[in-house]
């Protein structure tokens, strides 16, 4: 169900629901003058105006009997002006000027009883039409007199009850509040009235702190920072997936105090070629011969070597790892890195005993 309620400062209706005055406890903002008031103190019961029946027409009068005279002589024809009717007030009175103090419906009850008087006024000084001309023979009769038209009963306005009453009484003492806050003369500049709220977001923001000129250089730093340490935490896979940063990541573990290991992937090595043989003359003795080939394009560790015997059931008869310190020819026993695509050659002589064996597997891989 909407209401009407109305500013107190600038005396503007607006509508308001019932979700409306239930959202801030019936506190409202008037979109005119920005003043907030409670818009259910304010709330106004439409008075309903009365619609006066309208008039009756006038009944033309009867046809006279026209006898003609034995000498025509003219008649003059007076004119009788009507006086304006006096509208009737409750009191039989005349009208009184709305005192300043009135409330909303004293005005528009006021502003009713004016257009009614006005209107009964503008039905008085109509005259009634003429009756038709008679023959051209016949002598023309004095008119009577027009009769005049009683202004229509001005109907008395309904009592206001008690709750208009008490609106009205709230919305007087609510604008003497304001304008004992803020007069307002006919020179004076309009003013809106602001609430707490409203000078708090109207406020000039605060001046800017001195230190702001310091967060660029402090950020641009910590991010540099995290860069570093990120770089710190995963160089062996930067240097795997960029090769080409190996080399500064070196040198920063160098002035660090890290150590920098080289990539260990296993899954890029491939063996080229394997032998087992027996040495000649010696039944006990057996002579392996190996190469494995680096397929990463960047450089690895050396690889664990792991030598499996087998007999003729595919049964394992023994197992051993060898370091590369141990498999690697005496030519080659300096090195300590395998680069891209190169070749690593192993080579082993051992004492198997009493072993029988028929078969044998290489893994190389990085423990």
């Amino acid at each position: 169900m909407n209401h009407v309620t109305r500013c107190p400062n600038c005396r503007t209706a607006f509508k308001v629901s019932e979700d409306q005055l239930a959202a801030h406890g019936g506190k409202v903002r008037c979109g005119k003058c920005a003043f907030v008031f409670n818009a259910r103190a304010c709330i106004e019961t439409p008075v309903l105006e009365q619609v006066p029946p309208p008039p009756a027409a006038p009944q033309p009068p009867p046809p006279l009997a026209i006898e003609p005279p034995p000498a025509p002589a003219p008649v003059a024809v007076p004119t009788v002006a009507p006086e304006a009717p006096t509208p009737a007030s409750d009191g039989g009175g005349e009208f009184s000027p709305t005192p300043p103090d009135a409330s909303v419906a004293d005005m528009v009850i006021a502003a009713r009883k004016a257009r009614q008087a006005a209107r009964a006024m503008a039905q008085g000084t109509t005259t009634a039409a003429p009756p038709p001309a008679a023959e051209a023979e016949a002598p023309q009769p004095a008119p009577e007199p027009p009769a005049e038209v009683a202004p229509e009963p001005i109907p008395a306005p309904k009592p206001r009850s008690v709750a208009q009453k008490q609106a009205d009484k709230r919305d007087q003492e609510a604008l003497k509040a304001a304008l004992n806050e803020t007069p307002l003369t006919l020179n004076s500049v309009y003013r809106p009235i602001r609430t707490a709220e409203d000078e708090a977001l109207l406020a000039p923001p605060p001046p800017p702190s001195r230190w702001r000129l310091l967060w660029p250089p402090l950020t641009l730093l910590l991010l540099l920072a995290l860069l570093a340490q990120t770089g710190l935490r995963y160089r062996n896979t930067l240097a795997t997936d960029f090769p080409w940063l190996r080399a500064p990541l070196v040198q920063a573990c160098d002035y660090v105090g890290c150590s920098m290991p080289l990539p260990r992937n296993a899954t890029l090595l491939r063996s080229d070629y394997s032998e087992l043989t027996y040495v000649p003359d010696h039944g006990n003795l057996i002579q392996l011969s190996a190469s494995v080939r680096n397929l990463a394009p960047y450089t690895q560790a050396l690889p664990t070597l792991e030598l499996t015997l087998t007999d003729d059931a595919e049964q394992v008869v023994a197992k051993k790892r060898f370091t590369p310190a141990q498999y690697l020819a005496p030519d080659d026993k300096q090195r300590t890195e395998l680069p891209p695509n190169d070749e690593l050659r192993a080579f082993l002589q051992l004492d198997i005993g009493e072993l029988s064996s028929t078969g044998y597997s290489l893994y190389w891989f990085y423990p």
